[in-house]
C-alpha cells in the first residue's frame, strides 16, 4: 500500500510538474503573442497615418492637376479667340488695300492711255 502511495504521489507530482511547466509555455506565448499584436498594432497605426498623408498628397495633386487642365483650357480658348480675331482684323483691312490696289491699277492705266 505504501508503494501504492508512492507511486500515485510520485504521479501528482509528476503531473503537477508537467502541468506547470505547460502553465509556464503558455503564458511565455501569451506574453510573446501580447508582444506581437502590440507591435502589429503600433505598426497598423503608423501605415494608416502613412496612408492618410499619402491619400492627402494624391487629393492636392488631382487638384493642381485639374487647375492646370482647367488652365489649359482657358488657354486654348484664349489662343483660338486670338486667332479668330486676327483673321476677322485681317478680312476688313485686307479688302480695303484690295481697293487701293485696284484704285491705283486704274489710275495707271489711264495714265498709260493719255501717254
Amino acid at each position: 500500500m505504501v508503494v501504492l502511495i508512492c507511486r500515485i504521489m510520485l504521479y501528482l507530482a509528476h503531473h503537477s510538474l508537467y502541468i506547470f511547466i505547460m502553465q509556464q509555455e503558455v503564458k511565455t506565448s501569451l506574453e510573446e503573442l501580447g508582444r506581437k499584436i502590440k507591435r502589429l498594432k503600433s505598426r497598423n497605426e503608423r501605415l494608416e497615418s502613412e496612408n492618410e498623408s499619402l491619400r492627402q498628397s494624391v487629393f492636392m495633386y488631382l487638384e493642381q492637376l485639374e487647375a492646370a487642365k482647367n488652365e489649359s483650357k482657358k488657354n486654348k480658348q484664349d489662343m483660338v479667340i486670338q486667332e479668330i480675331g486676327k483673321n476677322a482684323d485681317k478680312k476688313p483691312l485686307q479688302k480695303e488695300i484690295d481697293k487701293y490696289i485696284q484704285l491705283i491699277d486704274k489710275c495707271m492705266a489711264t495714265l498709260h492711255t493719255k501717254m
